[in-house]
């Protein structure tokens, strides 16, 4: 193989070694990037409207909570069933939500455990409703909370579990999303790595070897020359390479050759 040749083909090597560094690291983005977008598309999503779920809900319990303790007040009254309303369509809100995320993730389980709570959030409403009814009509808090409230209690119970359950759901999932980021991380840097120190090595390693073997029959050739040029003609000339040094080598024969033959036709003296 000439010499041209060898050096084209180390250098090809070399940049097929950092074609495949690119694309393997482009392949590890590609995998940081999913995972990253499953991290914050879903999970994190689902971690952060369960907050507002569960927030929301608690807001809704102060002023459903506050709206008895005024019954003589029908403006304060007012006021907390109109906050009680507004956190309520909010949670109703999270709910559906959370329903949509877990759906695209086919996570069944939970979103029909957010179907139920739909629907217990909708029969609070309506039992709410009732209940504030009655107490202005009453003005006593023992009388709804033997019937319609204490019914809109269970189910509100029932609603916190679900936004409990969703919010312990959305940790758990955006941990296990950090690790499994942190390891793909950590097996492109390691791919990467070795991949690197392979092209390093075989760019230093390739040329070296090549300059080494050309550098020997250089000096070798070199030497050869220097013996034929003092009239040294038998002097053995090895020929094993196939490419230009070998084509000088045996040009260096043929002139070893051609002195010998000159000098036997050389008339002799007496």
């Amino acid at each position: 193989m000439k010499i041209r040749a060898k050096y084209l083909l180390a250098f090809l090597s070399s940049t097929l070694l950092t074609l495949v560094i690119i694309g393997v690291t482009w392949m590890g983005l590609v995998e940081l990037e999913k995972t990253t977008n499953y991290l914050v598309d879903k999970n994190n999503q689902i971690l952060e409207f369960a907050s507002l779920f569960e927030k929301e809900l608690a807001q809704s319990r102060r002023a459903e909570k506050e709206f008895f303790i005024f019954p003589d007040d029908p403006a304060k009254q007012a006021k907390y069933v109109s906050d009680w309303e507004k956190m309520y369509k909010n949670v109703r809100n999270d709910a559906l939500k959370l329903q949509d995320l877990f759906e695209s993730i086919d996570n069944q389980e939970m979103a029909k455990k957010m179907r139920d709570t739909l629907k217990l959030i909708k029969d609070n409403e309506q039992e709410f409703e009732l209940v504030v009814h009655k107490f202005q009509e009453t003005k006593s808090y023992d009388a709804v909370n033997a019937a319609e409230y204490g019914s809109f209690k269970e189910k509100t119970h029932a609603i916190e579990e679900a936004a409990k359950a969703a919010s312990s759901y959305g940790l758990a999932e955006v941990t296990k999303g950090r690790q499994s980021l942190v390891a793909v991380q950590h097996k492109v840097i390691t791919v990467m790595q070795i991949l690197a120190l392979v092209s390093i090595v075989w760019g230093i390693v390739l040329p070296l070897v090549l300059a080494t073997r050309m550098t020997s029959a250089i000096i070798n050739l070199t030497k050869i020359s220097d013996a034929v040029s003092m009239g040294n003609l038998d002097q053995e000339i090895n020929i094993e390479r196939k490419d230009e040094l070998g084509d000088l080598a045996r040009a260096i024969k043929r002139m070893q050759k051609s002195f010998v033959l000159m000098i036997s036709r050389l008339p002799k003296k007496n």
